[in-house]
Formats: C-alpha cells, sequence, structure tokens
C-alpha cells in the first residue's frame, strides 16, 4: 500500500539508491527497490501494473547511473527475473517503456569490472526482449551488436549460460531479413558466431548458429 499510495516516496528511494554518498546506504536503498518490485508483482491490485513500471524504470535508471558493482548485481538481477515473470504471466515487453535499457546492458557488459553473474543476467534481459516481435527492429542497433558480441565471447569455467543466451538471441534477431545487413556488418558479431559454433558441443544449437552464419555471410 506504501508504494502504491506514495509515488514520491519511490521516487526518493531510487534518488537514494543512485545518489547516496554511502555506499552501504545506496546498496540497501537498491535492495529495497528490489523488493518493492517482488511484493508489487505479486500483487493483482489495480494500479500495479504502473507502479511496476515505476519501479522497474528505476531500477534501469540505477544501473545506467549506479555504477557499484554490487548495484548492478542486485539491479540486473532484479529486472532479468521481472521481465521473466512479465513474459510468463502474459505482459509484453516492450523496449519502449525503458528508453535507457539497452545502453546501461551495454555499459555493464562491456565493463569488465563487473561479474559473470552481471553479464548472465544481461543476456537473459535480451534473449527475454527478443521474443517479442516489436522490439527486434530496435534491438538491432550498435549497442545490442556489441553486448551480444561481447557476451557470446565470455569462455571459461561454468560460463557456458550466458553465451548461449546471446547465440540464441543473435539467431533470434537474424530471422528478420532487413537486420542481416547490419549484423553482418558488425566487426564483432559474425567472429562471435563463428567461434561459438567452433567450441560449442554437438547439437540444436550450434546448428541453428551455423545456419544463422551462412545467412549473414553472403552479405558480405
Amino acid at each position: 500500500d506504501l508504494v502504491r499510495n506514495h509515488g514520491n516516496f519511490v521516487d526518493s528511494i531510487i534518488r537514494v539508491s543512485i545518489e547516496d554518498s554511502d555506499r552501504d546506504t545506496r546498496i540497501q536503498a537498491t535492495e529495497t527497490l528490489a523488493t518493492m518490485i517482488s511484493e508489487v508483482s505479486c500483487s493483482s491490485n489495480n494500479g500495479s501494473d504502473m507502479i511496476r513500471v515505476q519501479l522497474m524504470r528505476g531500477i534501469v535508471q540505477n544501473i545506467a547511473e549506479n555504477r557499484d558493482k554490487k548495484c548492478a548485481e542486485i539491479t540486473c538481477k532484479t529486472l532479468s527475473q521481472e521481465f521473466s515473470k512479465m513474459e510468463s504471466g502474459g505482459h509484453r515487453v516492450n523496449i519502449s517503456d525503458f528508453p535507457r535499457l539497452l545502453q546501461a546492458l551495454e555499459e555493464v557488459t562491456l565493463d569488465n569490472s563487473h561479474s559473470y553473474d552481471v553479464k548472465h543476467c544481461a543476456a537473459k534481459i535480451l534473449h527475454n526482449l527478443a521474443t517479442f516481435d516489436e522490439n527486434i527492429e530496435i534491438m538491432v542497433c550498435k549497442s545490442v551488436m556489441d553486448t551480444l558480441a561481447a557476451i557470446a565471447s565470455l569462455s571459461g569455467p561454468n560460463t557456458e549460460k550466458a553465451p548461449e543466451y546471446a547465440i540464441q538471441t543473435i539467431i533470434r534477431l537474424s530471422q528478420v531479413e532487413q537486420n542481416r545487413r547490419q549484423m553482418a556488418e558488425h566487426e564483432n558479431l559474425l567472429t562471435a558466431l563463428v567461434n561459438f559454433t567452433v567450441a560449442a558441443p554437438e547439437g540444436s544449437l550450434k546448428d541453428e548458429a551455423k545456419r544463422t552464419i551462412l545467412l549473414l555471410v553472403p552479405i558480405l
């Protein structure tokens, strides 16, 4: 009820989570945002969807502006979970509701100081967004291509799931013919696909990645 009835309170928590000079306070405020979203997403009351989007926009703002590694882990995990809940609940997730999201995901992905968990969540978020047709066109942009190529190129023990999400997203985006030239001409995307097919075990994902390469290479 506090969240629903006091929008200014939500805005205050968002500001504290980003701007407070004390790191522990920023982390606590970020955790509070995550808890609020979880509680609102379980509510069926009128207005809960609007508050949920407000809180999620606050999480996106936090990803974009808060450079703290712990906060990034909290926010990326929360957003990944909420997008998955929305999809499974029959709610469409539209990128236009979160205009800073794609750039923010690129920044945390390309920042090598962030943990694998952050990159894994970023991969899951993009994978989720790509399931909706209305997001496909806007996702074929340099920031998303950079993010997907970087995640698809991750290697090391226990890191295989994030690259798989990235490869699946690349495959999904390539199914739209008008996207293929921009994807083929990206400096790292094809290389990431090829390297994945070389290293990946035999299976359907490897086969799909190979077919995607065959779609993109003739365009060059």
